[in-house]
């Protein structure tokens, strides 16, 4: 360094020593003049002691000028940049993006909690008794317990209550009993309604006597009118006469005998029909009883069935209390605790809050993404089930439920994770950056874009908003082609000058 500065100041250095020798006058000069010729040895001392000076201010001026030097290069090299960037001085830098098509899509992306579709506490009912555990089905010597698998109808355990077993038993008696007495009383109808018939079959053959007889009797009656003409005219003896009044009195006795059959006959019919109707009656009187004795059959054979504790669908046991051989006290005593409880397994049901500003857009069917950290991020697709259609005055949420079809087991009652709920489908419009759009004074939005170099305010309607993109609605003038600014260095504002620079975006993933 030493030796390049001492090269590059040399031109320096001569000019320093030439001026100072220029204001020196030369021993020449001193000697061509006569004035000075008597002064000629001084003058040359005075010359010696100038060129030492000059020596001197030599080395002290090439360190200062190679200093200087160095300075005035990177100056210049700091004005010719300068001057190379004239054309870019006041404009403000900014990124841009071009806008792409298709429009967002509506969604929602809350916590969810995952729940057992259904759960049922199995419980004593109103018997008490002592536990006697069960089998699991297909698994001899294993016994219920909890993280059991069951299916509907699986038998889990029984209380052991003899004496209830003693009056379903009586009660099947009496019903049996009561089954007899309605065949018997069928049987007294059928043979009430036999006599019935026959009573009034033997009232038509009396009443057919009676018309015969009544007949005989005006035959008679018209015989003994001609005997007693002629007896009395004296055409026949007395005797004749007194025949046809026996044969008379005969016939109306015996008018008067099947008269009174019919009379007896018809009463019998009277009297057959009342059996018909008491055996009827007796009937009605049985099925009574045995619907009594049925009712109180079922009653018993209801609370036979609380002693067998029955799974009510598939599921798992995730709870137990007992074990065999503890008395099981009936639910209706106060403080007890159910016997299982077997959650059903094959659907989840996951309960979302979804916030007010999403609630207009949810709809029974809409499909579901849920994803589970703990297992490994995995996503299960559901559909919304179920809407409260109210929302929570403090947390202005409305609960909505998702039903997931639990295929493997892997979720599990309790589990926590996100719902991604897609609410509703994309347009046709196009998208930017979310952070591309602006609000003005008038609460309006509007985005710049880089026109010939310059800002133009743009007014555009926003749609959807997932916060990473925004959905325009109607660009008035937007199109594909515009170079949307996304952010910028400095102040900006329509048809500002700007120096516009492509951004390069990656969108997080799973967008």
């Amino acid at each position: 360094m030493t030796a390049t500065s001492h090269t590059d100041s040399k031109p320096a250095a001569s000019t320093s020593l030439d001026h100072t020798t220029n204001n020196t006058p030369s021993p020449t000069a001193m000697d061509a003049s006569p004035k000075h010729k008597s002064r000629k040895l001084p003058l040359i001392l005075i010359a010696l002691i100038a060129i030492v000076g000059c020596g001197l201010g030599f080395f002290f001026l090439e360190g200062k000028n190679s200093s200087e030097g160095k300075a005035s290069a990177e100056g210049g090299s700091e004005k010719s940049g300068e001057a190379g960037a004239d054309s870019d001085v006041g404009k403000t830098a900014v990124q841009y993006v071009y806008p792409q098509k298709g429009g967002i899509e509506r969604v929602t992306d809350q916590p969810g909690s995952v729940h057992a579709f259904q759960f049922a506490d199995l419980e004593a009912n109103t018997v008490s008794g002592y536990w006697q555990e069960k089998e699991v089905p297909g698994h001899p010597g294993e016994y219920i317990d909890i993280g059991s698998k069951v299916k509907k109808g699986d038998l889990l355990g029984e209380i052991l209550y003899p004496p209830l077993e003693k009056q379903a038993e009586q009660a099947r008696a009496v019903v049996k009993q009561r089954e007899a007495q309605i065949d018997q009383a069928k049987a007294l109808i059928q043979t009430a309604k036999a006599n019935l018939d026959a009573s009034k079959a033997l009232v038509k053959q009396y009443e057919a006597a009676v018309e015969r007889a009544v007949a005989n009797h005006k035959f008679r009656d018209i015989q003994y009118e001609r005997i007693l003409k002629l007896w009395q005219s004296g055409s026949v003896d007395r005797r004749y006469v007194d025949e046809e009044q026996a044969h008379l009195d005969e016939s109306i006795a015996d008018e008067n005998t099947v008269k009174a059959q019919v009379v007896h006959g018809k009463a019998e019919v009277s009297a057959a029909e009342a059996k018909v109707l008491d055996a009827e009656a007796n009937l009605m009187t049985a099925k009574a009883e045995l619907d009594v004795a049925r009712a109180d059959l079922g009653r018993l054979e209801e609370l036979v069935k609380y002693l067998k504790i029955i799974s009510p669908y598939d599921g798992v046991v995730t709870v137990r209390n007992f074990h065999s051989g503890d008395f099981i006290r009936s639910a209706t005593t106060s403080g007890t605790k159910p016997l299982f409880t077997v959650t059903r397994t094959d659907v989840m049901r996951v309960i979302v809050m979804v916030p007010d500003r999403d609630v207009p857009y949810c709809d029974i069917g809409d499909p579901t993404d849920l994803r589970i950290d703990a297992l490994a991020g995995r996503i299960f697709k559901g559909k919304v089930a179920r809407i409260a259609d109210s929302e929570n005055a403090e947390s202005r949420t409305m609960r909505i439920e998702i039903d997931i079809v639990n295929t493997d087991g892997a979720l599990r009652d309790g589990m926590y994770g996100q719902a991604l709920i897609h609410l509703a489908p994309p347009s046709g419009d196009i998208h930017v950056p979310s952070g591309a759009i602006q609000v003005d004074d008038n609460k309006k939005n509007f985005v710049y874009v880089v026109r010939d170099g310059k800002a133009v305010k743009v007014p555009v309607t926003v749609g959807n908003d997932s916060g990473i993109d925004a959905e325009i609605v109607t660009g008035k003038g937007l199109n594909m082609k515009d170079k949307v600014v996304l952010s910028y260095n400095g102040s900006i504002g329509d048809g500002v000058p700007v120096l516009a620079e492509e951004a390069n975006i990656k969108k997080p993933a799973g967008h």
